[in-house]
């Protein structure tokens, strides 16, 4: 009997709770499944490298592009991508379509990351390019647009990605947007990002 030891159960919060209650937003999707053939599994997650041969193709960078493009041109976004190459490739394909970009990856100064993302929060550049850095602990409300520039199998990484931009800014911001570049939304055991678990 666990009354004997317990006095409550505390139960964690999920994101449809935390949506009803007004401190999340409810997304629009728009999706661009890419097309991966076959990956094999490392520590029940895609190959890195081989994930990083799926996306590194012109048709996938102009595709990202043009989504973005489309769905998004006036939102601020964050890019969450592969590895570093695929991020600083990423980041190209924006800059090269005269869109106001930065990156972070790892591998480079605290300072040099800390300096591209406080310029990227101040409004100097629309999108935020990176792999791994802008995934847990990073806070702009501002954010309207994740446009998730990979696959992944972990539920909780793809949580942590898509729902980057969902938090609200009361009478200014109660929606956001996710491009979705992978097949999340139809992969058993992801799904969409703010859906009953």
């Amino acid at each position: 009997d666990l009354s004997k030891m317990y006095n409550s159960l505390v139960k964690s919060i999920d994101t449809p709770q935390l949506i009803r209650e007004g401190f999340l937003s409810s997304p629009t999707y728009y999706t661009a499944k890419t097309e991966l053939g076959k990956i094999s599994t490392k520590m029940g997650d895609f190959d890195n490298k081989q994930l990083f041969e799926a996306y590194n193709k012109p048709g996938v960078y102009q595709n990202c592009i043009q989504k973005f493009l489309k769905h998004a041109p006036n939102d601020i976004t964050v890019v969450f991508c592969v590895n570093r190459e695929h991020t600083i490739k990423t980041y190209q394909s924006f800059i090269d379509a005269g869109i106001s970009t930065t990156y972070v990856i790892s591998g480079e100064s605290k300072n040099v990351r800390t300096d591209r993302i406080k310029a990227f929060k101040n409004g100097d550049f629309q999108v935020l390019v990176n792999c791994g850095i802008a995934v847990a602990g990073f806070n702009y409300p501002e954010i309207s647009c994740t446009l998730v520039d990979r696959d992944t199998k972990s539920l909780a990484l793809w949580l942590k990605m898509a729902g980057r931009a969902s938090r609200v800014i009361p009478g200014i911001k109660d929606k956001f947007k996710i491009i979705d570049m992978g097949s999340h939304l139809s992969r058993a055991g992801i799904g969409f990002w703010e859906q009953e678990r």
